[in-house]
């Protein structure tokens, strides 16, 4: 094909389609229905009567990988976490991880700005006269799950939570929890901007 003149408008046929579904349409919705780019069917999964389970072999593979990725994790969290994310009860390794890798604010906010970024400060529903009832909302979720977990066992074991007062003062349970969540991500805040300053 020759180049065309500038400004000469080239006319571009269709392709030919065939009648049903192609080859890449297969092959797109087999890894769709594996989820793994295909590596089912190379474990044993995906196929009809293929029997359904991985092979040892795989198992043997994923429980390898599992391993190094822990054994990462836990030597990044001893590099990098302060004592301030082990200064409470509940602060696992995996909020300890999740705060490292996904909060960086942590320790360089105050406890009003810190509640914004994982979604568990209360946002208004005022229009003109009328209050609507606060809520939370956005954030980043992963943290705000690692946050709600730790919560959990804080208010168990943690005194200071104050979960049965303010349940007592006739907050729901949710409302309670939430607020408890807020104070947890304070003191966790404070301590590491003291332990960074120090």
């Amino acid at each position: 094909m020759s180049c065309p003149a500038p400004g000469q408008l080239i006319e571009i046929s269709p392709e030919p389609t065939s009648v049903g579904p192609g080859r890449d349409a297969l092959d797109r919705s087999t890894v769709a229905e594996n989820g793994d780019g295909g590596s089912g069917d190379r474990c044993g999964q995906g196929r009809p009567g293929s029997g359904g389970g991985r092979p040892a072999g795989c198992r043997a593979v994923r429980a390898r990988e599992l391993d190094a990725i822990d054994r990462t994790l836990r030597a990044q969290i001893q590099l990098h976490a302060t004592p301030s994310l082990r200064s409470s009860k509940g602060l696992s390794p995996v909020f300890q991880a999740t705060a490292l890798a996904l909060l960086p604010e942590l320790g360089y906010l105050d406890r009003r700005q810190i509640g914004k970024p994982v979604g568990v400060a209360p946002r208004n529903r005022d229009s003109g006269q009328g209050q609507g009832k606060r809520s939370i909302r956005g954030g980043r979720a992963p943290v705000r799950v690692a946050l709600h977990m730790a919560t959990l066992s804080a208010v168990r074991w943690d005194p200071t939570m104050r979960d049965r007062q303010l349940r007592a003062r006739g907050k729901l349970g949710k409302v309670a929890l939430v607020a408890c969540m807020r104070r947890l991500l304070g003191i966790v805040n404070a301590r590491r901007r003291e332990a960074a300053s120090a």
